[in-house]
């Protein structure tokens, strides 16, 4: 299946991958929130088995939405895993998800510099709903929580040099990063619950929160 089969099959994993929105949230659907986002020269052979890899994997268990953005210029080939809010560096992790992962990327991702590729997210989420508060990590350490609506901009110091996030109307991107490529600032704005940002050398994610049906706040801590 390439990516466009996969977008018209649904914007939620097909094949027994989707949970009712009937069942009951429990503690596991707050372990299995994640982001992944990829910029690869290859994307449809990279999306088929980045499926293979979810279809197996405790991620499985909820529904899974798609989307691509176009950045143009030169950008560095990458694969980028958050769960629960954390940056998680599979290429260190011996579970299958993250051998596979890390299959993939040394396959795909590695020292590639790809011209005007495009970005593909998957972001779980099927019970969130509604973002309230935009979260910023520098690693895994939280160094901002900041009402979704209420404008501003700031200005934060990263590992290799700082990143200028701007929030307005609901929305939030990086509008200045001191990073070779900037694939960051030509990700675009993000304002649906689940949705990050990242900026890979300086380490700095911006993610957005949301509110379940159920009254379940979608960010853990």
């Amino acid at each position: 299946m390439n990516r466009r089969d996969f977008i018209k099959q649904s914007t939620l994993f097909a094949s027994g991958l989707i949970l009712s929105p009937f069942i009951p949230v429990s503690a596991q659907a707050r372990t299995t929130d994640f982001s992944l986002t990829l910029i690869v020269p290859q994307p449809d052979i990279a999306v088929n088995r980045i499926q293979s890899a979810l279809r197996g994997s405790a991620l499985a268990s909820g529904t899974i939405s798609y989307s691509e953005v176009p950045l143009s210029g030169y950008h560095l080939a990458d694969l980028v895993l958050i769960r629960n809010q954390r940056l998680i560096n599979f290429k260190q992790q011996t579970d299958d998800l993250s051998c596979r992962l890390a299959e993939i990327y040394r396959e795909f991702a590695r020292d590639q510099v790809i011209e005007n590729p495009i970005l593909i997210r998957l972001v779980s989420g099927a019970f969130t709903t509604t973002p309230q508060h935009v979260y910023i990590y520098r690693g895994n350490e939280q160094l901002v929580r900041h009402p979704l609506h209420q404008d501003t901009e700031m200005e934060l110091e990263g590992l290799k040099g700082n990143v200028v996030v701007h929030i307005q109307n609901g929305k939030v991107r990086i509008v200045a990063a001191e990073c070779r490529h900037q694939t960051c600032q030509k990700m675009g704005a993000i304002h649906q619950a689940g949705q990050h940002l990242v900026c890979i050398p300086n380490q700095i994610q911006v993610s957005l929160d949301g509110i379940s049906p159920y009254g379940v706040d979608s960010v853990a801590g």
